[in-house]
This record gives structure tokens, C-alpha cells and sequence, in this order.
């Protein structure tokens, strides 16, 4: 199967719907698995940019089963990060690792410092 957007959009879609996800989930898996590998759409600067921003992972990523569909991310003034909140601004040595203040999308909101993969994101939505 060819990687594209199209593509890429129709599985979220089938990914969504809870029926056609139990019969489609292992090539879902391996599609998503796939795309995971090969994404470069996102490298660590897209994540350097100012104010809130929403970051969408791919459904069956590590980001997607820690995290959620997504999370909020709050882009902080480095000293009310270190001073306040007590985080580490300098990044991960992995060059796909990001490292940042969020709102965390659960049965409960919480702020935390959340720690993923850029090729596990598919999206990024500026508020």
C-alpha cells in the first residue's frame, strides 16, 4: 500500500470507527507501523515554535498509548520552565525525541512533561 496523505487520512477514519477497525486492525497495524518508519514530516524545530499548539500521534504509536490522540502542548519561557515547573529544557540526544510542557487529554486534564517521537505525530494543529 502506498504511503500518502489520502491514505493516511482514510485510516484514521477506519481507525475511528470501532466495526470496521476489528476487521481491518492488522493491517491497520502494519500500515501505521509503516508510516511510523518512514515519516520525516515533522523534525524537532517544528516543535521550537511560540504559544500552544495541539500534537496529534498516530494511532498504535507508543506517543498514542501514553498520551492519547493528542496533547496540547504550552511552549514556556525557559526560565518559568526551570524555575517553575523544574524541567530540563536541553532535549533527549535521540534526534527524533521531543521533550515538552503539556496538557494532557484525559478523563481528568492534567499538566505534565510529555517526552515523544516527531515520527509519531501526524499532525500538528496551531491554536
Amino acid at each position: 500500500m502506498e504511503l500518502t496523505s489520502e491514505n493516511f487520512s482514510k485510516n484514521i477514519f477506519i481507525w475511528d470507527d470501532q466495526k470496521l477497525r476489528e476487521l481491518f486492525i492488522n493491517e491497520l497495524h502494519s500500515f501505521f507501523q509503516l508510516y511510523i518508519k518512514q515519516n520525516r514530516t515533522f523534525s524537532r524545530d517544528d516543535f521550537q515554535r511560540e504559544g500552544a499548539y495541539n500534537v496529534y500521534f498516530v494511532p498504535t504509536s507508543q506517543s498514542y498509548n501514553m498520551w492519547g490522540q493528542y496533547v496540547t502542548v504550552i511552549n514556556v519561557p525557559v526560565e518559568y520552565a526551570e524555575e517553575v515547573i523544574g524541567f530540563n529544557m536541553n532535549q533527549d540526544a535521540n534526534i527524533n525525541l521531543v521533550k515538552k510542557y503539556a496538557i494532557i487529554h484525559r478523563e481528568e486534564e492534567s499538566r505534565e512533561i510529555v517526552t515523544f517521537d516527531v515520527r509519531e505525530v501526524y499532525q500538528i494543529e496551531h491554536m
